[in-house]
C-alpha cells in the first residue's frame, strides 16, 4: 500500500515548467484533493472525476506538443550542425575542407 504523505511530497516537490499551465493546473487540483480528503457526496466525486479527466488530457495534450516542439527544434538543429560541417548554405563560417593530392 501507497503512504498518501509520500505521494503528496512528490507532488509538492514535482517541478513544472512555468508555461505548462495546464500541468501546473493538474498538480494543484491533485495537491488540493489530497489534502481535502476523499469526498463521500456522490455529486463533488463525480465534479472531481470531470475535473480530473479535463486537466489530464490537456496536461497530455500540453506535453505532446511541448515534445513536438522539441523534436523540431533538433531537427532544425541537426540541420544547421550538418550545413556547417559540410559548408552548405548556412556554412559559410564553416572551417575549409582540407585538400587531398
Amino acid at each position: 500500500m501507497v503512504n498518501p504523505d509520500v505521494g503528496i511530497t512528490s507532488l509538492r516537490n514535482m517541478l513544472v515548467p512555468e508555461n505548462m499551465q495546464a500541468s501546473q493546473a493538474l498538480k494543484d487540483f491533485f495537491l488540493n484533493k489530497a489534502e481535502r480528503g476523499v469526498s463521500t457526496d456522490p455529486a463533488e466525486q463525480m465534479e472531481d472525476l470531470t475535473k480530473t479527466l479535463t486537466l489530464l488530457i490537456a496536461s497530455h495534450l500540453e506535453v505532446v506538443n511541448v515534445l513536438g516542439a522539441m523534436e523540431q527544434n533538433g531537427k532544425m538543429l541537426k540541420e544547421q550542425l550538418t550545413n556547417l560541417a559540410t559548408g552548405g548554405p548556412s556554412g559559410r563560417h564553416a572551417a575549409p575542407h582540407e585538400k587531398t593530392d
